[in-house]
């Protein structure tokens, strides 16, 4: 009888193992099951790194300035007898834009000719009468005050005279004309605003970072954003040497004469200045680089893997930026897909 129940014990100890290990097996069978579909493979784009040539580029907006614009101020006073030119109309420099009555100069202008004219005569004389002692040298001092006198009188009547004739002083078009025929003018009234559009300037502030890097003579590539698809060319034309109340500088940029007639003094425009090439460097977009406690990385991809590479940067811009340390030519770095990935992480590569 004891015989039978160690049997059945045994029996139900056998029965009891190979349960608990059927278990056990397929426990570890979900694990592993379990930790192979933890395993994720992450889509990515890849890019090979290889060698640039790259040009530095700094991009400002400012207003575009005529070559020369000028306000011109009457110097003389009278009644405007005539104006022929409009609003508009383009003059040629000298071109009498306004007249004023010079009736009364003209015939002040014969008299002061007159007694200039006799005041020459008359030193002529004294000195002539001063070599023989027939007259003192105080008489002879005076008359050559006299002279000068004259003279002086003479050149200012001749000057106000040709004042009443108010002419271009350059080539351009006339923007306003602030008086009209018949009105008064007196010195220091403003008459008409000429401006020379045969080119354009660009004043322009910039940063201390951005400053460091304009040279005078740089080349600029100047767009106007009201006309698509022209392109001015111009050249830096001074650098301040110190910062304004702002910290901000200040450049000017002259730009070429143009062919359009559709670019007008007051429009934006856009100015990329070309600072100095670097050849054979990595440039990379700035949005490729992951910043962690200060330290710069990339992923890369190594064999299906991705590794997450710490790297050095050198300058910036635009949106790009050089890579002096942590990449070689060749590299394969992640453009696409890095922000679900994690260091050794396996990936899946989408395109090159």
């Amino acid at each position: 009888m004891k015989k039978y129940i160690v049997l059945i014990i045994a029996i139900i100890l056998i029965i009891v193992i190979a349960v608990v290990l059927r278990n056990n097996r397929s426990k570890m069978k979900a694990v592993e099951v379990l930790s192979e579909s933890s395993i994720e493979t992450i889509p990515v784009h890849i890019e090979k790194i290889s060698y640039q040539n790259f040009s530095d580029k700094i991009q400002l907006t400012g207003i575009l300035k005529p070559k020369r614009d000028l306000m011109v101020i009457s110097q003389t006073q009278g009644l405007v007898i005539k104006m022929d030119i409009k609003n508009g109309d383009y003059v040629r420099e000298g071109t009498e834009i306004v007249k004023v009555d010079d009736e009364l100069l003209s015939a002040e202008l014969k008299v002061t000719q007159a007694n200039f004219e006799k005041a020459q005569k008359d030193i002529e004389r004294f000195e002539k009468m001063a070599e023989i002692d027939g007259v003192t040298q105080d008489q002879l001092e005076k008359m050559q005050l006299n002279l000068k006198n004259a003279e002086a009188r003479y050149i200012t009547t001749k000057k106000r005279l040709r004042d009443t004739s108010i002419k271009a002083p350059f080539n351009g078009y006339i923007n306003q004309l602030l008086t009209k025929k018949g009105s008064m003018l007196g010195p220091g009234v403003p008459v008409f605003q000429i401006v020379d559009v045969s080119g354009f300037k660009m004043i322009l502030k910039c940063s201390e970072d951005q400053i460091s890097k304009i040279k005078k003579n740089m080349q600029a590539q100047v767009t106007v954003k009201a006309v698509e698809g022209l392109e001015l060319t111009g050249k830096v034309s001074s650098v301040s040497v110190s910062a304004d109340i702002s910290q901000q500088y200040g450049l000017e940029i002259e730009i070429a004469q143009h062919s359009s007639e559709l670019v007008k003094g007051g429009m934006i425009a856009v100015a990329d200045i070309v600072g100095d090439e670097s050849i054979n460097i990595i440039m990379i977009p700035n949005d490729r680089i992951i910043t962690r406690n200060g330290l710069n990385y990339i992923f890369i991809v190594d064999d299906n893997i991705a590794r997450l590479v710490e790297v050095k940067t050198g300058m910036t811009s635009g949106n790009m930026t050089e890579i002096v340390e942590g990449l070689s030519i060749g590299d394969e770095i992640v453009t696409l897909g890095f922000e679900k990935l994690s260091d050794g992480q396996k990936v899946n590569i989408v395109s090159r």
